[in-house]
């Protein structure tokens, strides 16, 4: 659970209805009302969403969790939401998979991960909540294989602070499960003495129902507190996640003696936060974030585009769309091949595009693609790539700046030199048109491999939603 949003929870005392489908399903008629909700990436029916939660591929389906506010469209009431996918693409909305059990004093239930036990058998690790004592790492079951039904067990919690002997450990909360050389570990995020760190810990039995604290894992060089811990291994290195200053950051490296030794960093998808790694079938890594829109209208938050996660020989981690989001395409509208580039700017608009464009620079210049409320920059003689409203990244030297985006609404994501950088980026809707617009200034380029799409929006069934 994100800790910018934690601060609220002192402040929602009240009690909330009791049936969260009932409450979503009010709801509906007021988000749909809202042109500015993005129609591919994916959201829940209608209300609050923030950090995605446990994804995990389970007898042919992907099952995508979330935190979710079934009684509002701020956060609040923290349930996990739940909705299952073939392909990651079009979904299918199912009820809430966990609720808080207020009979046994718990108010939240917070971020964390899903995965298979030494049977098998899925197993939702999260984050308990309560006014009343500490944070404790809970488990849930499920009822059914379908996975529609969950359960807290009574012997819930499997890990509590106790764990850490005389290691103090505050904000201490969003497990992550991974395995290693056999054995299956947890990651959780916090601090020690405002120092944020990531601890590790090894189950002891193949229910994963008990625990014992390894140690720390990784101390942050910088931030005072860590959330959404994610660790991976990419090839032959171990990749680690972390959200922390409001963005996703990635480390790579190694891993000895249960100690994690960064080689390489920098800013994963940034304007999202929160992430959560998958394997998908063939085992590749998949990424996923939350988007916070800021709107209040039935609706709050969707999900970055799921995306697969690469290393490269020196260890810079990359990330670029699943092949499956052109099932998305519904036509071909546009061709420049060849076009020079000029002070005036081509355009092309539409509330749901993908671009794909390969600029080839001739000399000094500053290429510029904008959008409503936005502009990214590209310098062709220092190499300097500007994100909007974020900062600046130097690129690895080349001839060519490659572009792959996703204008979907208000929200709009971009993939730069094949994933080298990536973003995502809120659109001002309140413009008279959605237009995305490339010119060059100072120098010459021109279009090279270019290609736009009309989209169409996800499907999002709601034949399963209910009790």
């Amino acid at each position: 659970m994100t800790v910018a949003l934690a601060f609220l929870a002192a402040m929602l005392t009240s009690q909330a209805p009791q049936d969260p489908v009932a409450a979503i399903t009010a709801a509906i008629p007021i988000a749909e009302k809202d042109g500015d909700r993005p129609t591919f990436h994916f959201h829940p029916p209608a209300q609050w969403m923030n950090d995605p939660n446990g994804p995990i591929y389970y007898r042919g389906w992907y099952h995508l969790f979330y935190q979710h506010n079934p009684y509002g469209d701020q956060w609040g009431h923290m349930h996990w939401g739940h909705a299952r996918s073939r392909d990651m693409v079009d979904w299918e909305q199912l009820r809430p998979a966990v609720a808080p059990a207020k009979d046994r004093g718990e108010d939240h239930v917070y971020s964390g991960s899903t995965h298979l036990n030494g049977y098998g058998k899925p197993v939702i690790f999260y984050t308990s909540i309560s006014d009343k004592r500490p944070p404790e790492q809970w488990v849930a079951t499920p009822l059914d294989d379908e996975l529609i039904k969950w359960v807290q067990p009574a012997n819930d919690p499997v890990l509590t602070l106790k764990a850490h002997g005389d290691t103090k450990i505050d904000e201490w909360r969003d497990p992550f499960i991974f395995d290693n050389d056999g054995a299956t570990y947890m990651v959780t995020g916090g601090n020690i003495g405002g120092k944020g760190t990531v601890a590790l810990y090894k189950a002891s039995d193949k229910e994963l129902m008990d625990w014992k604290y390894v140690g720390i894992l990784f101390h942050h060089p910088t931030a005072n507190d860590v959330e959404c811990p994610n660790f991976v291994k990419i090839g032959n290195k171990w990749v680690l996640l972390v959200s922390v200053f409001g963005h996703v950051e990635w480390f790579s490296g190694s891993l000895a003696d249960h100690k994690f030794v960064s080689e390489k960093t920098g800013i994963l998808a940034d304007g999202s936060y929160a992430s959560q790694i998958l394997k998908d079938k063939t085992g590749k890594p998949i990424h996923l974030a939350w988007i916070n829109t800021g709107n209040h209208v039935g609706w709050n938050g969707v999900m970055t585009l799921p995306s697969e996660l690469s290393l490269s020989k020196d260890g810079v981690l990359f990330r670029k769309p699943i092949a499956a989001l052109s099932n998305l395409r519904i036509n071909k509208i546009s061709d420049w091949n060849g076009m020079e580039l000029a002070k005036e700017p081509y355009s092309i608009s539409g509330g749901a595009l993908e671009f794909t464009v390969n600029i080839e620079s001739q000399g000094p210049g500053l290429i510029k693609v904008a959008f409503p409320g936005g502009q990214l920059t590209y310098d062709s003689s220092s190499h300097l790539l500007t994100i909007p409203q974020r900062g600046s990244i130097v690129l690895k030297p080349s001839p060519s700046l490659r572009i792959h985006g996703f204008l979907d609404h208000a929200v709009l994501d971009v993939y730069v030199n094949d994933g080298e950088v990536t973003f995502s980026s809120l659109v001002d809707t309140r413009k008279p048109s959605l237009n995305i617009e490339f010119s060059v200034e100072g120098g010459n380029a021109k279009f090279k491999d270019v290609a736009f799409y009309r989209l169409r929006g996800a499907r999002f069934d709601m034949s399963q939603f209910g009790p």
